[in-house]
């Protein structure tokens, strides 16, 4: 009973194709950061990652190729940066990372430009290789944000705003944040 019960916490908890954590278990994770951050005074980064092109794969070559790149995106992710991270799937082809110590942005900026360097790198989808690449939105703990949902929010804000630029990564800035409480009233 033990393991049946520890089975479907897992498959409460993680995503069945990639085998990383899922949505909700990103929320927990990322609640218990930043609380931890908030008692220590240390500084975090969240990444939202969203594939580019990667709705071209899956017309092209069908939704079991999307899901290969996919299996491969997962392991790429957990080593790209040298730091200890929590990566998540958060369903389609939205990613998050939650970078738990920072000492200041260029940590953040660093880690996104070694995501993408890893996500840049050519797929094999059995015997065809494919590049993709990625849009990142980027949020600091505690310059743009406090709370886990406000953090997801301002991080979809700046993938976004990357993905309008074409691609890369964008750090959340309140200034264009048109969905902003401040701004609504």
């Amino acid at each position: 009973r033990k393991a049946h019960t520890a089975a479907l916490e897992y498959q409460a908890t993680h995503d069945s194709l990639t085998g990383l954590p899922n949505r909700f278990q990103l929320s927990k994770d990322l609640t218990k950061i930043t609380e931890a951050a908030r008692v220590s005074g240390r500084r975090m980064a969240f990444m939202l990652i969203d594939l580019d092109r990667f709705k071209e794969i899956n017309d092209a070559l069908g939704h079991e190729a999307g899901d290969i790149l996919l299996k491969q995106i997962a392991p790429r992710l957990c080593n790209a940066v040298d730091v200890q991270a929590n990566v998540a799937r958060l369903g389609g082809d939205e990613f998050g990372l939650v970078l738990p110590h920072i000492n200041d942005e260029q940590d953040a900026l660093r880690a996104a430009e070694k995501v993408l360097a890893v996500i840049c790198q050519p797929f094999d989808l059995e015997g065809l290789k494919v590049q993709i690449g990625a849009s990142i939105g980027i949020v600091l703990y505690p310059d743009h944000s406090d709370d886990p949902h406000s953090m997801m929010r301002c991080a979809d804000i700046a993938m976004y705003l990357a993905k309008k630029n074409g691609g890369g990564y964008a750090v959340y800035n309140p200034t264009l944040d048109i969905y902003s409480p401040r701004r609504l009233s």
